[in-house]
């Protein structure tokens, strides 16, 4: 099911798994700022919905995301972190988890967190993301198509 939170559309309560895939949501602060949707993503994190946040949709689960001219924008607030942008690239390379899936990682912001945070992923070299109960988020975009198995894991049984 197809839902956005740019729109202050709701995550239907019987939805089994949530993906927030990459994107920009620099470029929609202020309506994600304003988005209803919130409620629906704080429901499903409380009560164990898988949700895998990558890269911009992980921007969306911070306390906020601060803009490149400093603007500050509250976001859904699932963790305490804060995604900042900047001018320039970050991060680009490939990554591999700890179960063999792979995927990239390409951000031109970071993130502003409590470094005793529990990881999301086992990788390497990039980032290892941030979790709690059953969401994970990082800036890592996963390649399911070489690891179906491991995708229908993540999704069906939770992380």
């Amino acid at each position: 099911v197809f839902f956005s939170p740019v729109a202050s559309e709701h995550v239907p309560d019987d939805a089994y798994a949530i993906w927030l895939p990459g994107g920009y949501p620099e470029l929609y602060a202020q309506q994600l700022s304003e988005s209803t949707s919130w409620d629906s993503l704080h429901f499903h994190a409380e009560t164990g919905t898988p949700i895998l946040a990558e890269c911009g949709g992980a921007m969306l689960l911070g306390k906020s995301l601060v803009d490149v001219n400093g603007a500050d924008w509250p976001m859904a607030g699932i963790f305490p972190y804060i995604s900042v942008m900047q001018d320039r690239l970050i991060a680009l390379g490939h990554r591999e988890d700890g179960s063999g899936v792979k995927g990239h990682e390409f951000h031109c912001s970071k993130r502003e967190q409590d470094e005793s945070l529990p990881p999301a992923f086992d990788v390497a070299q990039g980032d290892k993301g941030i979790r709690y109960n059953n969401v994970r988020a990082s800036y890592v975009h996963w390649y399911f198509s070489g690891a179906q198995s491991q995708a229908s894991i993540w999704f069906k049984r939770g992380f």
